[in-house]
């Protein structure tokens, strides 16, 4: 009994020990597993355990089986969730299918495509049943070739029917699907959708056919070549000139290969002459055909760029077999015409030089003659100014006046003389600065108002406000010149009435604008046949005019070549007994608004008043050989208040500049012992007069002579004869920037 009992106990004992230590082992074991305790933790819990309950060594063993299997499910799991997650997320469409084509699975992207929700839809069916099954079969025949072959079918395009009806194209690979002994047990495929880049294809191979359908009917050879001078394409003409089968036996091949060697090595040259200029060439050339006949072909070559890098050359040949006949056909019939051509050119080269020895001759005289008398009508005009300086007697203020009107018209006559022959000889040079519509048409409105009024005739001007402000850039004295010219014909020929000056712009571009003036008058009009003649030399409607109104006849000559100059033209509109309107259209440069110096007030003193007022007692040094004009110019610098020293010749001029330091300089061009242009250079060669105002007063009024005096260092450049206000305008505006 007691034996009993205690084996009792210690059965108790044990189960008790066997319990506890398996609930601490299961404790420490679960903490363990939640990550709570760390692995000594764990050894020192077993250890205690199995001091306490050897039995439970053995639950133990199988408790540690079961973590381990634990984890390895758990990392499975893992696994297969993150597999999932890839195949879930990729940006391509995955399947898998069984033996028999049933799908096993795909990812979202391809249940999407199927018109499903989920993946889970899919399970189970096959292709037969999809939006696709117009190629289910086709998709299983594939599927059939890759389980049965064991081998991978990559990366080829297939056309997929969607559930809305439309057709997309697909870039598919398949693979055999395998279980763990290696045995196929279905397919596993991806796909992504090429649609767009399939579609942008098919527009490409459009244009291409486009493009060769294009090149094929063009009229000429047509071929492309590369840096190698190796063909890279040609065009069904080209192929059929050289008698080849098609285009692609001519590809890659040069000309050495199609045509002989002295002509292919003529073509290689042309390419390469083209691709090391980057210019495009033009030549006539023989090509021999296919026949082996010698055909003449107008050749174009240029180098054409792909991606921005040179691809080689380009070429276009237009056959002239027959012009280049009829052409060798007249060169033929030309050769018996060769020795009287000769002559007949000898003969006119003659004239011709003649012609122009006598037009050079001509306008040197008229130049020569021109300056002849400017320099004595610079004496008769100065005079006649001093005179009516001292002159108290009204009747002979009133002869002189008259003798002045009568210089100056005779100055006219000289200067139109001067303006032919510049013309004539092309040295007529306009100038392109700021101008205003306004200031050109006031100042010949104000200019002839007077004469005007002294016939009773009423003198108008019609311009709109825009376009009299308008910033512009011509030659405002050219341009006052040509209307002066034609509103002063205009009241000249007109006895009652009005005269009309009518300015309006017939076009404009973004830098110029066309301006059209117009001169109307209610005079004697002109005859049909005698409008023709009025823009030549010397010729005026009618000989008689001459006697009766006076004029030389040249200034509308001059007018028409002046607005040649400014790149118009010219031209009137005339009947008998109604008037005439005589018009002309130039062109004018914008320019961008600036102000203007606005014109000189009544009050404003005159610049003679000012020279006194200013600059009195200032010392200048005048060089004029010319006795008369010499006397002239003294007495006017003298009236003007400033201290005068005269110097005859050039050389004068220097020795008195070595002496002295003036203010300013006139200096005459044509002068005896040494001229102004020489007499300037060795003034600037010194010291005391290095930067004094030199100012040219000559009677040549050529630009090449005002600008041959800036060249020798000289300021300004005056023409004689000298009118006095402009000479004291000068000398006020000169020595103002020397006090600056």
């Amino acid at each position: 009994m007691l034996l009993r009992l205690q084996g009792w106990w210690l059965w108790v004992l044990v189960s008790s020990g066997a319990v506890l230590g398996a609930v601490l082992i299961v404790s420490v074991m679960s903490l363990l597993l939640k990550g709570e305790v760390t692995w000594d933790y764990v050894l020192t819990g077993v250890v205690t355990a199995c001091i306490i309950a050897p039995p439970s060594l053995g639950l133990l063993s199988f408790l540690l089986r079961e973590v381990a299997l634990s984890d390895s499910r758990i990392a499975l799991q893992e696994s297969r969730n993150l597999l999932q997650s890839i195949i879930d997320t990729a940006p391509i469409r995955v399947f898998w299918k069984d033996r028999e084509s049933r799908y096993l699975g795909c990812n979202p992207a391809f249940a999407h495509d199927a018109g499903l929700q989920t993946p889970a839809d899919l399970i189970g069916r096959d292709d037969f049943a999809m939006g696709w099954a117009e190629q289910a079969e086709f998709y299983r025949a594939d599927d059939r070739q890759v389980m049965d072959s064991g081998q991978a079918r990559m990366n080829y395009e297939e056309p997929q029917s969607t559930p809305n009806g439309q057709t997309i194209w697909l870039r598919t690979s398949k693979v055999p699907l395998l279980d763990t002994s290696g045995q196929v047990i279905g397919v596993l495929g991806i796909y992504d959708d090429i649609t767009e880049r399939k579609n942008a294809e098919q527009v490409l191979q459009q244009h291409e056919r486009y493009q060769r359908a294009l090149l094929d009917n063009f009229p000429f050879a047509v071929w492309l070549k590369d840096t190698e001078s190796r063909f890279l394409a040609v065009n069904d003409q080209f192929v059929k000139l050289f008698g080849a089968r098609s285009a692609s036996d001519l590809v890659g091949k040069n000309d050495f290969d199609i045509a002989p060697a002295e002509l292919a090595e003529g073509y290689l040259a042309d390419d390469r002459a083209v691709l090391a200029s980057g210019q495009a060439k033009n030549v006539e050339e023989e090509i021999i055909d296919g026949k082996g006949l010698r055909q003449w072909f107008e050749t174009y070559k240029s180098p054409v760029e792909l991606d921005g890098k040179l691809l080689g050359t380009v070429g276009f040949a237009r056959d002239i077999t027959e012009r280049m006949q009829i052409a060798n056909e007249l060169a033929h019939h030309r050769e018996h015409l060769e020795q009287e051509v000769v002559q007949r050119t000898a003969a006119l080269v003659e004239a011709k030089i003649a012609a122009e020895s006598a037009s050079r001759a001509k306008s040197t005289f008229l130049a020569n003659m021109s300056h002849e008398l400017r320099t004595p009508m610079n004496g008769v005009m100065g005079m006649i100014d001093m005179a009516k300086r001292r002159m108290v007697d009204p009747k002979g203020l009133d002869q002189l006046d008259k003798a002045q009107i009568s210089a100056e018209r005779l100055l006219v006559v000289l200067n139109d003389i001067l303006d032919l022959s510049k013309i004539e000889a092309e040295r007529m040079v306009l100038e392109d600065v700021p101008l205003r519509l306004s200031q050109s048409v006031e100042s010949v409105v104000s200019m002839l108002e007077c004469k005007a009024m002294e016939k009773g005739l009423r003198l108008l001007s019609d311009m709109s406000a825009e376009l009299a402000q308008a910033p512009l850039k011509g030659d405002p004295l050219r341009l006052g010149q040509v209307l002066s010219n034609l509103v002063g014909n205009a009241i000249k020929f007109t006895q009652q009435g009005a005269v009309e000056l009518r300015v309006r712009s017939v076009g404009e571009t973004s830098d110029s604008v066309q301006v059209r003036f117009e001169v109307r008058d209610t005079g004697i009009g002109i005859e049909a046949d005698t409008q023709s003649r009025l823009f030549q030399s010397f010729e005026q409607a009618d000989n008689s005019m001459a006697r009766k109104f006076g004029g030389t006849g040249l200034g509308l000559a001059i007018c028409k070549r002046l607005v040649a100059l400014m790149g118009g033209e010219i031209g009137v509109e005339s009947f008998p007994g109604q008037g005439s309107n005589f018009w002309f259209v130039v062109p004018f440069r914008k320019r961008e608004p600036a102000v203007m110096a606005p014109a000189a007030s009544a009050e404003t003193f005159s610049a003679e008043q000012a020279l006194l007022a200013k600059y009195a007692g200032t010392r200048i040094l005048l060089a004029e050989d010319e006795p008369i004009t010499q006397e002239i110019s003294r007495e006017m610098l003298e009236d003007a208040g400033l201290a005068v020293d005269v110097a005859g010749d050039g050389q004068q001029a220097i020795e008195l500049a070595c002496q002295n330091h003036y203010a300013l300089i006139l200096m005459d061009m044509q002068m005896p012992v040494m001229n102004g242009t020489e007499a300037t250079q060795a003034i600037r060669a010194g010291w005391l007069n290095q930067t004094t105002p030199i100012i040219a007063m000559t009677a040549n009024a050529f630009d090449d002579d005002r600008e041959a005096c800036l060249a020798a260092g000289m300021n300004e450049h005056l023409s004689k004869p000298v009118e006095p206000q402009k000479l004291y305008a000068t000398l006020l505006g000169w020595l103002g920037k020397c006090s600056d």
